[in-house]
């Protein structure tokens, strides 16, 4: 089943309450939290769950595999839509045709330790917002916490966390006007706890354009890339508080979508060219500033491409799909490719990360695999409730670490609703998987 960009869909369609996110959030409370321990939920607003190990995820959407190179996740939740107790799913505030779009979801981020990953998401129903999420795997609980009321965007490039210290930096885009006023960019940013509990409250740092698209690439030398909604992408110094510290520095004008890396060499950004569908390479320096560019020939971007990078020694490895065949290329350090492979049909949204042996790759197919340092393949696997997911994907994030590694999976379907029509809406799923040996 097709699907809408999310960003169409809430541009196309209003719900009765003409799905009104500007209602200001309330007061943050920012006293000191307990420290959150597994099974304890001072602090958090805690979502229980029934019978969640096991067969959490999937639901009515997929049929988990067996048998073979499957992998076995130590455990698999959904995050949204919040289950019934009687099991049926709560997928937000229903909306009557034409619109159909209800559990809106967006904003995606992955951080912390594979083993005990924090998810950033965004649910965009109205009485809804922004929400960081880990899961207690004590008492089988959703431990999430409201960042911010009607304060975020469901689309899947609108939000960034990364480490800040002990705790994390997250910017998050706010086209409503609640943080900062009317006046202000819609650019919001938050100090957190290691707990995810706000230290501040969330603030509108100046900017001269509306953001879009959002992602913290570096560590000493932090970059904070913005896509603005015209497409424009630029780049902005960050100083060690995670606050602006430069002016930004233009990338390239149109970028209908792009992902970043941190090198040895630097930050490289790629991009997709909305208009012509090339895919854009460019090194940066630490102010932003581009220092070298190049063209990936032979790459046709579709609209829904989302490169995704990542950096190994002396060799950036990018990968990238093409609506319904996804593609691996690995370059040096200035753009010049080395090796390309494809990494088959139905490889949408490939993931890339750098491991100790070579590089992890995953895609919605539920394919994960592991290659050595040359790119050859060490082994292969499924992940069981991604591999027969039913309705379309919508956004994938990776995380390895520990000798785990952490899948955030987004998909869309349909459900029927009044009068025959359905209703499309999005669900989440949270995931951790010991690392497999290889064959």
């Amino acid at each position: 089943m097709g699907h809408l960009p999310l960003a169409l869909a809430l541009a196309g369609c209003t719900a009765p309450d003409d799905r009104d996110l500007s209602a200001a959030p309330e007061a943050t409370d920012t006293a000191p939290v307990t420290r959150w321990q597994p099974g304890d939920s001072a602090g958090d607003t805690g979502a229980p769950w029934v019978d969640q190990l096991g067969d959490a995820c999937g639901s009515t959407l997929s049929e988990p595999l067996e048998g073979g190179d499957v992998l076995a996740p130590s455990w698999c939740v959904r995050l949204s839509p919040e289950p019934f107790e009687d099991g049926s799913e709560d997928t937000g505030t229903p909306a009557p045709p034409p619109c159909g779009f209800e559990n809106l979801l967006g904003a995606f981020d992955l951080v912390g330790s594979a083993a005990d990953p924090v998810a950033l998401f965004c649910d965009a129903d109205p009485d809804a917002g922004l929400f960081l999420t880990r899961y207690d795997t004590q008492d089988a609980t959703i431990r999430s916490r409201n960042l911010a009321e009607r304060t975020c965007w469901a689309d899947p490039s609108t939000a960034s966390l990364s480490p800040q210290g002990e705790g994390l930096l997250a910017f998050w885009t706010d086209l409503n006007g609640n943080v900062g006023g009317d006046d202000a960019s819609g650019l919001v940013r938050a100090l957190l706890d290691p707990d995810g509990a706000l230290l501040e409250a969330p603030t509108a740092p100046p900017l001269e354009v509306e953001p879009w698209g959002l992602q913290v690439v570096g560590e000493a030398d932090r970059l904070l890339l913005v896509r603005a909604i015209d497409r424009a992408l630029s780049a902005i110094p960050l100083d060690a508080d995670g606050q602006f510290s430069g002016a930004p520095a233009a990338i390239i004008d149109d970028a209908q979508s792009f992902g970043a890396a941190q090198t040895s060499a630097g930050a490289v950004v790629a991009t997709c060219d909305g208009g012509t569908g090339t895919l854009n390479l460019f090194g940066l320096g630490a102010d932003g500033a581009v220092q070298w560019s190049k063209v990936v020939v032979g790459a046709d971007c579709s609209y829904e491409t989302r490169p995704a990078l990542a950096a190994r020694g002396d060799v950036l490895a990018v990968a990238w799909d093409e609506l319904t065949e996804g593609y691996l290329a690995f370059f040096d350090l200035g753009g010049a490719e080395l090796d390309r492979r494809s990494l088959g049909e139905g490889a949408r949204f490939p993931q890339v990360l750098a491991s100790e042996q070579g590089w992890w790759v995953a895609d919605t197919s539920g394919a994960l695999l592991d290659l050595d340092v040359d790119g050859e393949l060490r082994g292969a696997w499924r992940h069981p409730d991604l591999a027969l997911s039913i309705g379309s994907p919508t956004a994938l994030r990776l995380l390895a670490s520990d000798d785990h590694l952490a899948f955030l999976f987004v998909g869309s379907d349909i459900r029927p609703v009044f009068g025959g029509h359905v209703n499309t809406f999005n669900y989440a799923e949270l995931s951790v998987v010991p690392a497999p040996e290889q064959r």
